[in-house]
């Protein structure tokens, strides 16, 4: 039963009841009832109403993904798939690097730890701005390494240079080398290196990564003696490294090193209950005491956000200006947003490249785990029920996936 009364929390006998501290709410507002195997969720007389996507109800069957309002609180409702336990909200830390009720994405965090702390590399992969970085700081803090998190640009390392870069120079290697320089590798020593945006690296410096990981030292320029280094390497990448690995646009065998244990950022629309989270926390930042109308909530929460959370934080921080002492309205955020799509892509030319390079990538995990869902959805860090989703989305056919 979803309830205003009180702050928000929950309790349990025979019902879960969930109370919330909004005065638009009635105390007893709405119910949600499983029957013939699906949930319904009904409005129990209440004073403003119960909303479904924007629509009112008195009952309806819910989907996974629905967004429920209830006076002026927005609820999110997903369907976790067997085994998947739900996020631990009461340890939400809104200053926290990393935070996320996408229980897939949790699940994620741990797995990335496990592997820094095994010596494993780990390869991230995920949309631009989909917030692999924010992933990466999670991972490191968790594994306790005594070293730094030392962060590698790929895409703006100079071809010519971008072994002085990661091996770094002794003092008179060369003109201009007036003084010892560490390098990327020698820096993140006891630590993590992260290296961002792996599919940009020059040639040379990917041959140079291949000569580390395969020694675990370093020769910095000028030096003839190998340095033994202790580091942790976690790479991220939008782009599909296994097909550039296959086209001998990347080196294979240095992906086949850095590949390790693979995580997946899922883009912000696939993981809607983390919305409110960034909002809150755009608002926080820029503005603590800005409040949002409800029809702007609603804007922002079914939003497609193709720059995923890069993208809400900049719309949330123009927004904060064009209010400034007003709260946020429909008008101050509608024409900065790309609403989700209303159907599925009739053809594959319609398709944008983030779902062409997630077709490819399904594809490829399904022809290494012979078809089984449930290895795919294990690498890909995420629910059965989301593979099947992107299996019947994207028009991939099991029986000859192509």
């Amino acid at each position: 039963m979803l309830s205003g009364e009180g702050p928000i929390s929950a309790t349990r006998n025979s019902t879960l009841t969930i109370t919330c501290n909004d005065p638009w709410a009635s105390s007893c507002h709405a119910t949600l009832k499983r029957s013939f195997g699906r949930w319904f969720i009904e409005d129990i007389g209440s004073k403003n109403g119960t909303l479904v996507n924007g629509e009112p109800t008195s009952r309806r069957p819910l989907e996974d993904g629905d967004l429920i309002e209830t006076g002026h609180t927005a609820w999110w409702f997903r369907e976790l798939g067997t085994g998947v336990p739900p996020p631990d909200v009461a340890t939400l830390n809104l200053a926290a690097p990393f935070t996320t009720l996408h229980a897939p994405l949790e699940a994620a965090v741990s797995r990335g730890i496990a592997a820094l702390v095994a010596g494993l590399p780990v390869l991230i992969e995920g949309e631009p701005g989909a917030g692999k970085e924010r992933l990466v700081a999670a991972v490191h803090a968790g594994s306790r390494r005594r070293g730094a998190l030392v962060t590698v640009n790929c895409a703006a390392l100079p071809d010519a240079i971008v072994e002085d870069e990661l091996f770094g120079h002794r003092r008179g290697a060369y003109a201009g080398a007036s003084d010892d320089q560490l390098g990327y590798l020698r820096a993140a020593d006891r630590g993590t290196l992260f290296l961002d945006g792996i599919d940009e690296m020059p040639p040379a410096g990917q041959a140079a990564l291949l000569r580390m990981i395969s020694t675990r030292t370093v020769t910095p320029i000028g030096d003839k003696r190998p340095i033994p280094i202790d580091l942790a390497v976690v790479s991220a990448t939008h782009r599909d490294v296994h097909a550039m690995a296959n086209k001998e646009t990347f080196n294979a065998e240095l992906f086949t090193r850095l590949r390790g244990v693979g995580l997946w950022v899922p883009p912000l629309r696939e993981r809607r209950e983390d919305i409110g989270l960034f909002i809150a926390r755009s608002l926080a930042r820029v503005a603590p005491e800005a409040t949002l109308e409800p029809e702007a909530a609603r804007r922002l929460l079914t939003a497609a956000w193709p720059g995923n959370v890069r993208e809400l934080e900049n719309v949330v921080a123009a927004a904060v200006l064009r209010a400034g002492t007003r709260p946020i309205g429909l008008s101050d955020v509608e024409d900065m947003l790309v609403p989700l799509p209303a159907a599925v892509p009739a053809s594959p030319e319609e398709w944008s490249p983030a779902d062409a390079a997630l077709r490819t990538r399904l594809i490829n995990a399904l022809a290494a785990h012979g078809g089984s869902i449930s290895a795919v959805a294990r690498e890909l860090g995420c629910d059965r029920k989301q593979i099947h989703r992107w299996i019947a989305r994207l028009a991939i056919d099991l029986r000859n996936p192509r």
